[in-house]
């Protein structure tokens, strides 16, 4: 049996958990309004924000702990999903910037929770083609998240600020799904002898050189968005509507890439697949840092999102590959931690390139592509050379 799961509403209770993770997009047309509103700096504004990814790091690494061991997975994710609708609905009754804070800091918590959850359930319930088109497809739904959250609390912006605050309640309907509809999943395999559990649960290298790989790519990849904006309005290209624009295709790129990811896992393979794709953000890279209009500008975001997602859900399946199954959960969290906290340094990174390449915004895109370039061979190389020790292994037994 491929799957170890056939009915549908399982695969739409674990979907609507990756829905809920990108609701911290519901903050970010909202941050000159915030300004005027709370009479606070941008700088001051802009940690309604940053603090939901700050937080949202512990919440992660604490879901990967607790999730099938401590806590059952449908209660986890209720209670993460409960923390964003209701944490972030709460911002509507108070008028204190301090309080505003405090909210966003318990939508943190809920993301963090949530965010390893998803790719950790679909390793669990689903085997080989069926978990590639699962990954793929819940990348296609965070993306879709984050298109929809960001257009709605645009236009709601526009009448009352206070009440984009209640968007967050739409989250309420993917709570409901996972409470009605989401099963625990089987219990992962354990070591036979008691002496070996230790040393077998133990997350390999492997795993490990899959979270800070991935990670660093990520933020060698973030100075494009950070600087976009800054390359638009400076050169004369547009305007910040503009910088908006070409960040919605990012996430275009993103829905495209989960949508078509089953189809070309099962083409390239385990092998290619993320070589590929580190391929393809090298291009994005470079397009972005010698497009001299809107329209190269465009197509390198675009090719970024796709990249970044086909990488993202081929890591998870990786997991499933060199992780042993009890510690897959903290395989998850560990790569949504490490990933939000480059999202973080990726500022040092730009402050360094400007430092050391001077204050072109390009600059950093040039430095990122070139990072990920090797991050890429190194990443190809390490595993051709693990797949062949393998496949000799193989050949012995």
């Amino acid at each position: 049996m491929e799957e170890i799961d056939r009915k549908p509403t399982t695969a739409i209770a674990i979907l609507a958990i990756f829905f809920t993770t990108q609701a911290t997009f519901i903050v970010n047309p909202m941050i000159a309004s915030i300004t005027a509103y709370y009479a606070v700096p941008l700088a001051t504004a802009s940690l309604v924000s940053t603090v939901t990814g700050l937080v949202a790091i512990p919440f992660s690494i604490l879901s990967g702990t607790l999730a099938g061991r401590k806590v059952g997975y449908r209660l986890l994710a209720a209670i993460s999903i409960a923390c964003i609708a209701f944490g972030g609905a709460s911002a509507y009754f108070t008028d204190s910037f301090a309080a505003l804070l405090v909210t966003r800091a318990i939508v943190g918590a809920g993301i963090g929770l949530s965010m390893p959850l998803g790719a950790a359930l679909i390793l669990r319930f689903y085997k080989n083609g069926k978990q590639a088109k699962m990954q793929g497809f819940g990348a296609a739904v965070m993306n879709v998240s984050g298109i929809v959250c960001m257009i709605a609390a645009g236009a709601l912006v526009m009448k009352s600020m206070t009440v984009c605050w209640l968007l967050h309640l739409v989250m309420i309907i993917p709570l409901v799904l996972v409470i009605l509809f989401l099963r625990e999943p089987p219990a992962p395999n354990r070591p036979v002898s008691e002496n070996t559990t230790r040393k077998e649960e133990r997350m390999a290298s492997s795993g490990w050189f899959l979270c800070i790989v991935y990670s660093l790519v990520f933020m060698c990849f973030y100075t494009y968005m950070l600087n976009m904006s800054s390359i638009v309005t400076g050169e004369g290209l547009g305007t910040a509507a503009t910088s908006g624009v070409l960040a919605a295709l990012y996430s275009v790129g993103g829905m495209a890439a989960g949508l078509a990811f089953g189809i070309l896992f099962k083409r390239l393979g385990r092998c290619l697949t993320i070589p590929l794709a580190l391929a393809l953000l090298v291009a994005a890279m470079f397009i972005g840092y010698f497009g001299n209009n809107i329209w190269m500008l465009g197509a390198g975001i675009f090719l970024a999102g796709f990249a970044i997602y086909s990488i993202r859900p081929a890591v998870y399946i990786e997991f499933g590959h060199v992780v042993p199954e009890s510690r897959q959960t903290f395989a998850s969290s560990l790569l949504v931690a490490m990933t939000c906290l480059c999202v973080f340094f990726s500022s040092g990174f730009i402050g360094l390139v400007s430092a050391v390449l001077g204050p072109n915004p390009r600059m950093p895109l040039l430095a990122g592509g070139i990072c990920i370039l090797v991050f890429g061979i190194i990443w190809t190389v390490r595993n051709s050379s693990k797949r062949h020790h393998e496949e000799q292994i193989e050949e012995i037994a």
